[in-house]
C-alpha cells in the first residue's frame, strides 16, 4: 500500500480513496482483511491515510507542500485554488498568445487577429473575466478585497498584451511594460508582507463600511463600486499603452525624463512603505511587551512632509504614465482619464481612512493641521495653546 500511495495520482477521486474520505476506509479494511493474520495477535485496523502522510509518501504531494507558502491562496488544497488561478493565469495566457512574435502564425499579434480581437479587444475579455472572478469570490467568502489583491497584477496584464501586441519591438511601449512590470513587483511585495493575500486579509475599511450599510445596500456597493468601478480603473490607467501602440513615434527625450521619474516615484513610495512597515513592526512590539506605544502613528520621514506620501508617489508613477501616451500621441489624449479617475478613487479613500483614524487617536486632528495630506511640503507651524 506503500508504494501505491507513493505513485497514484492524489487529486480527485484518486485522493479520497487515500485520504480515507469516502469509501476509501472500507477499501482499506478489505485489503486488511485479506492480510495473513497471525493467530493469537490481535487484529490492527489499517493506519488512517492522511494528507501528511501522503505528503510524506507522494513526490507530487511533496513538491506541492513545498510550493504551498508562497503561493499562499492559490494551492491545491485551496477550495477557491482553480477559480483564483483563472484570475492570475487566464491574463498570462492572453498576454503570451498576443505577444507571439513573427512565426508560422505571421505577424507579431497575429494570434489576436486570427481570433478576431485587436488588443483593447482583449484587455475587455480579460477585464470582463477579472471582475466576475472577483465578484464570485466576494460573495462565496465574504471577502471584499480580492480587488486589492489583483490590483498589482492586471495591469501589468494589460501593458503586455499592448507591448506583445507590438511583438515587442516597439521601445516605449516596451520600456512602459517594465515600468508598470516593476510597479506591480513591488506593491505584490508589500502587499504580501502585510498579509494581504492571506485568509482573512481584508481590507479593514470594508468591514467598517459594511457595518455602516444595509446588507443588500453593501452588496450593491461591492458589484458596482469594489468590483467593476475599481477594475474599470485598473484597465484605465493602463491605456496609455494602447495610445503608443496606435502612435508608433520614435523614443525620444520627453520618454527618458518620464520614465526617469517614475523611477524616482517608484523609490519614493518604496521608502514611504518600508517606513510604515517598520513603524508598525515596533508597535506592535511595544504592544507585545506591555507598552503603549507612543506615537500611534508615523509623524517622521517622509511622513513629516505628507499625512500620505505612498498616496502621493503612486497617483505620480500613473500621471507618468499618462504622460508617456501623451509623448507619444504628441498631443492630450482621453486615455489620461484613468490617472484622472484614479486620482479621485485617492480623494475619498483618504478623506474616509482619516475619518477612521481620527476616530481612534484624537491627536490625530492635530497632526493633520500641521502637515500637508498628500503632496509633501514642508509642515506648518504648530499651533499655539492660546489659538
Amino acid at each position: 500500500m506503500r508504494v501505491v500511495a507513493g505513485i497514484l495520482p492524489v487529486g480527485g477521486v484518486a485522493r479520497r480513496r487515500l485520504t480515507g474520505d469516502g469509501m476509501g476506509d472500507t477499501a482499506l479494511q478489505r485489503i486488511s482483511d485479506r492480510a495473513p493474520h497471525t493467530p493469537g495477535v490481535a487484529r490492527q485496523p489499517p493506519p488512517r491515510s492522511t494528507r501528511s502522510t501522503i505528503a510524506a509518501t507522494s513526490i507530487v504531494e511533496r513538491g506541492f507542500t513545498l510550493l504551498q507558502p508562497g503561493r499562499r491562496l492559490a494551492t491545491r488544497h485551496s477550495n477557491l485554488a482553480t477559480v483564483y488561478r483563472s484570475a492570475v493565469v487566464s491574463p498570462a495566457v492572453i498576454t503570451w498568445t498576443t505577444a507571439l512574435p513573427d512565426t508560422h502564425l505571421g505577424a507579431p499579434g497575429a494570434v489576436s487577429r486570427v481570433v478576431g480581437m485587436n488588443a483593447f479587444q482583449v484587455c475587455l475579455c480579460v477585464f470582463a473575466a477579472v471582475c466576475l472572478v472577483c465578484w464570485l469570490l466576494s460573495v462565496l467568502t465574504r471577502e471584499y478585497s480580492w480587488v486589492d489583491r489583483i490590483w498589482s497584477l492586471v495591469p501589468v496584464a494589460y501593458t503586455g498584451i499592448f507591448a506583445g501586441h507590438a511583438g515587442f519591438a516597439d521601445v516605449r511601449l516596451n520600456v512602459l511594460f517594465a515600468l508598470v512590470a516593476l510597479w506591480g513587483a513591488r506593491l505584490t511585495f508589500n502587499y504580501a508582507r502585510k498579509g494581504g493575500y492571506a485568509r482573512g486579509g481584508e481590507d479593514y475599511r470594508w468591514a467598517v463600511l459594511r457595518a455602516r450599510m444595509a446588507p443588500w445596500q453593501f452588496q450593491l456597493f461591492n458589484l458596482f463600486f469594489i468590483t467593476l468601478y475599481q477594475n474599470a480603473i485598473l484597465l484605465l490607467i493602463a491605456l496609455p499603452a494602447w495610445t503608443a501602440l496606435d502612435h508608433r513615434t520614435p523614443f525620444g527625450v520627453a520618454d527618458v525624463v518620464l520614465a526617469v521619474a517614475f523611477l524616482g516615484c517608484l523609490a519614493g513610495e518604496t521608502v514611504a512603505d518600508q517606513q510604515q512597515w517598520d513603524f508598525h513592526r515596533w508597535k506592535a512590539g511595544e504592544r507585545a511587551a506591555g507598552r503603549t506605544p507612543e506615537p500611534q502613528f508615523r509623524q517622521t520621514g517622509l511622513f513629516r512632509f505628507s499625512r500620505h506620501p505612498n498616496f502621493f508617489f503612486e497617483q505620480a508613477q500613473w500621471w507618468l504614465v499618462a504622460g508617456i501616451g501623451v509623448a507619444a500621441a504628441g498631443a492630450l489624449t482621453w486615455t489620461v482619464a484613468g490617472a484622472i479617475l484614479l486620482t479621485l478613487l485617492f480623494v475619498g479613500s483618504t478623506v474616509f481612512t482619516e475619518s477612521i483614524t481620527r476616530g481612534r487617536y484624537p491627536e490625530y486632528a492635530q497632526y493633520q493641521r500641521r502637515t500637508s495630506p498628500v503632496v509633501p511640503w514642508f509642515p506648518r507651524r504648530a499651533p499655539s495653546t492660546a489659538d
